[in-house]
């Protein structure tokens, strides 16, 4: 017994340090972190956790590297901040300069998705601001929400291509095979989005020999697939085919004209999307509207199909894709997008791509318990102290940030950082064509968040209710639901109702909803809600008439901590007065309505305390046979009125 317990306390160590030696230490401020010939100095940290286990770190700081020099390799630029910088004087080796970098650090999970997004309305590609990329995905996706996103593959920046502006390298969204073609020597980065440590992969995948054609139902879930061995041109016994235009090198689209030869046709006029990347890649979704052979315009596409079974299982009003998709590593990804050359690091250790230049950059690590770390660094401004980095700077910091593995995304002026802060999107990089450049694509991450109905209920000028109905998951694990406000939760009990307390009255307030997991993780949503409380109601005390040769003074006096007020409306010896918005009327005595003096007055009070409904006070009216006539129980009863 005593030899099994030594055993499992031997056991139980070594797993202790084995689990130490891979934590790695957060990002602070003061931190130096020197690895492959470059040093990394951060020297001031700001962290901003975002929702869902998303965090923001803005770094001040410095790099240096005698990389390349110890290799003997000279830079391609060796302008000290690059191509197209402000410092022409040449790297110095072992100098600290000055940058600014961003990241965004996401948590391996099924809920946080990483999403490569590209707009592609009208079924063409269009070059966008990672800004408006948010916009276009939110508009397509109704209940996502994007967290953070930063731009993605290079791409055809002038439009030259045949098809232009497309992307260099694939474009994955959600599964959805937008892009599947990889040019020689293009890299791709792909994720799982399974909540996995193995949450991203690269390399150049595999696509399967033939497209694939999913069927879907009436609830948009994809209930069977085929393959479709050929495009453009005519299947063979059992084999189906896709048909489709091309654009040629005048980037005018050809109609292609469809003959059937034997096969069953089914014909989408009237596409989700038909993107003709290539004569070899296409990627079409839609349902289909006709049996006809016809000549395709933009937007459309045919399959004629020779497989029984295929014809058994579609029909006009059906909705179905052709894709082509990955197999083998690559098989089973949600998302991808194109990276240039090899990689920055590899198992921890510098990696294959030697980048000979400063400039800006925009970089995707992994850690290695999944999380995916997306960074940017500037570059060309070296009067604003924003040098760049070259791959041995960058390889230093992804690890500083704690990668295993990095890869290089597109940079120069397309570099862009964004988070989602309330309702606005806020740029954090400092781009170097002095504005967000619009590109073919961006990497998002987003949510799906929990659904619900209700919102702000029954304020005063101390406390509110919040109402939560309708609750749907969404695939999160939900046990518990809050509100958040002024920094304090407050639970949603059984009937869907956080009631919020201790509020200061006439102030704005945010309501951020957060959710505890049955593991008591709390998780912040991003939707917010605003309200503002009520005002104190004003306190009535006393009036009083005084009077000199030319004018007469009517002053009533008042508590009114919140300048609820809004006006107060006169009557003189019954004849209509004047509105003020202060509690004060002078009167000349040359006025018509006072020639013999003040008789009777009459008043009314409007105020608002917030609460959408304009409230009126309306008093009694008080007789006077002159200015000392004023009865104390006229007044008591002024007063009982007004509270």
């Amino acid at each position: 017994m005593k030899k099994i317990l030594t055993m499992l306390l031997i056991l139980s160590m070594t797993l202790l340090f084995a689990w130490s030696g891979t934590k790695v230490k957060a990002l602070t401020s003061g931190m130096v972190a020197e690895h492959f010939s470059s040093v990394f100095k951060a020297t001031n940290v700001i962290t901003d956790e975002l929702s869902y286990g998303v965090v923001h770190t803005k770094v001040i700081g410095t790099t240096s590297t005698n990389y390349l020099k110890e290799k003997g390799i000279g830079y391609d630029n060796p302008n000290a901040d690059g191509y197209g910088g402000s410092d022409p004087s040449p790297i110095q080796w072992d100098r600290d300069y000055a940058q600014q970098i961003n990241a965004i650090e996401v948590p391996s999970s099924t809920a946080v998705k990483i999403i490569p997004w590209a707009n592609t309305d009208n079924h063409v590609w269009t070059k966008t601001t990672v800004k408006n990329f948010i916009s276009n995905f939110e508009k397509h996706n109704p209940g996502w929400s994007v967290i953070g996103a930063v731009n993605g593959d290079f791409f055809d920046i002038n439009g030259t291509g045949a098809f232009p502006f497309q992307t260099s390298g694939a474009n994955i969204s959600m599964g959805e095979y937008i892009k599947s073609g990889v040019p020689s020597g293009h890299n791709t980065v792909a994720f799982f989005n399974d909540g996995s440590t193995k949450s991203m992969i690269a390399g150049v995948p595999q696509r399967k020999s033939t497209m694939t054609l999913a069927v879907y139902n009436e609830n948009n879930e994809v209930v069977a697939e085929f393959p479709v061995e050929r495009l453009n041109s005519s299947p063979n016994d059992g084999q189906t085919s896709v048909f489709f235009g091309i654009y040629n090198a005048e980037h005018i689209y050809q109609p292609r004209n469809v003959t059937a030869s034997g096969g069953d046709i089914y014909t989408i006029e009237k596409a989700e999307l038909a993107l003709p990347n290539s004569a070899s890649d296409f990627y079409g979704r839609g349902v289909i509207t006709s049996r006809a052979a016809k000549t395709l315009a933009v937007g459309e596409f045919t399959i004629e199909t020779k497989n029984e079974a295929l014809s058994q299982a579609i029909d006009i009003g059906v909705k179905i894709r052709v894709q082509y998709e990955y197999q083998g590593e690559f098989a089973g990804i949600s998302g991808a997008t194109g990276a240039t050359g090899g990689s920055l690091l590899i198992n921890g250790n510098i990696g294959n791509t030697d980048i000979r230049n400063r400039a800006p950059r925009t970089v995707v690590g992994r850690k290695e318990d999944g999380t995916i770390v997306f960074m940017v660094i500037d570059g060309r401004q070296a009067s604003k102290g924003m040098y760049g980095a070259d791959s041995t700077e960058l390889a230093c910091i992804m690890k500083a940030y704690g990668c295993v593995e990095a890869y290089n995304l597109d940079g120069g002026g397309s570099s862009t950082l964004v988070t989602r802060k309330g309702k606005d999107i806020i740029v954090h990089n400092s781009p170097s064509d002095g504005y967000e450049r619009a590109d073919s694509n961006c990497i998002l991450v987003a949510v799906k968040e929990p659904s619900f109905g209700g919102g702000i209920v029954n304020t005063s000028i101390d406390k509110t209710q919040v109402k939560v109905s309708n609750l749907i998951a969404n695939g999160h694990d939900i046990k518990n639901m809050f509100v958040r406000v002024n920094g304090n939760d407050f639970l949603v009990d059984s009937n869907g109702v956080a009631t919020v307390t201790g509020l200061t009255p006439n102030t704005s307030y945010e309501v951020f909803y957060v959710y505890e997991n049955e593991h008591g993780d709390f998780n912040v949503l991003i939707k917010v809600d605003t309200f503002r409380t009520h005002k104190r109601s004003f306190e009535y005390i006393s009036y009083n008439i005084t009077e000199d040769a030319t004018y007469y003074y009517i002053n009533l006096e008042v508590n009114d901590p919140d300048s609820c007020i809004s006006s107060i409306e006169w009557r003189i010896n019954w004849t209509a007065g004047s509105s003020t918005t202060i509690p004060t009327l002078r009167i000349p005595k040359s006025h018509a309505s006072v020639q013999g003096g003040i008789n009777s007055l009459y008043f009314k009070i409007i105020y608002n305390v917030g609460n959408g409904a304009v409230t009126y006070g309306v008093y009694p009216t008080i007789c006077l046979s002159n200015l000392s006539d004023i009865k104390i129980d006229t007044i008591n009863t002024i007063r009982s009125i007004l509270k």
